[in-house]
């Protein structure tokens, strides 16, 4: 476990995470807890399940409050840092990761977390001033005692799987959207909230990114035979148009 050390040495140990450390995968199943407002068409009880990828190579830098912590951020127009919520980019992102080593304490204990924010917020105003405002987020938060978030070696190696609720008790997740529209001071306001507790959770990651798949042989050789019957053809044309 990291302990509270020079600056210098904790930024040494930060920067191989966002570089090696490069894509985490999370997978989630769990139920819901809370529901405000519509709560998304959930009713407690309902199962949800999830999918989260935290790009570490996409993050703009990091902030370090202490020794044992991390924050990781991206500029607003990013919406790839993490995905897995939106399926398109909705306005400004504010997409964080912060990560603790024994650093968030729970039930007297100090423990190792991973908290996740993927949120978009956009702002949209016409002609006669009456704007709306539309907020939409997903927040994981996952403490795991004994998970080293800021070892490089440790991320190298992660493969967690559980698939007992009773050691998830501590970590919840949720969706929040805010909506709000009017002129100037005279506004409505609504949101949508489902809280959720996990009931399995699997986290992997890699030291490099998802290649994109290698064209088998035959798709290869395909591919070559198009683009020759492309410049023959080209050829031709040409030495027609010439006669």
């Amino acid at each position: 476990m990291i302990k509270p050390l020079l600056s210098f040495v904790l930024t040494a140990l930060l920067l191989p995470v966002a570089a090696n450390a490069a894509v985490i995968n999370i997978d989630y199943t769990g139920n819901v807890s809370f529901t405000e407002g519509t709560g998304f068409g959930y009713n407690i009880g309902d199962a949800v399940s999830g999918h989260v990828q935290i790009d570490f190579n996409k993050a703009l830098g990091f902030n370090t409050p202490s020794a044992n912590i991390a924050n990781y951020y991206v500029a607003d127009d990013q919406h790839d840092f993490i995905s897995g919520y939106h399926t398109a980019p909705r306005g400004k992102s504010f997409d964080m990761v912060d990560v603790y080593d024994a650093a968030y304490e729970h039930d007297g204990a100090f423990e190792d977390g991973l908290n996740v924010s993927d949120t978009d917020s956009e702002f949209l105003e016409d002609e006669f001033s009456y704007y709306t405002n539309k907020f939409y987020s997903r927040y994981l938060n996952v403490l795991l005692p004994g998970v080293d978030w800021l070892d490089i070696n440790n991320l190298l190696n992660l493969n967690i799987n559980i698939n007992d609720p009773a050691a998830l008790v501590a970590s919840s997740g949720q969706l929040y959207n805010v909506f709000s529209a009017g002129i100037g001071s005279n506004y409505t306001v609504s949101a949508d909230v489902a809280q959720f507790t996990f009931s399995s959770l699997k986290i992997t990651a890699s030291d490099t990114p998802v290649a994109a798949p290698v064209p088998e042989s035959n798709s290869l050789f395909l591919l070559i035979v198009a683009f020759a019957s492309l410049l023959v053809c080209r050829t031709r044309n040409k030495t027609i148009m010439r006669s």
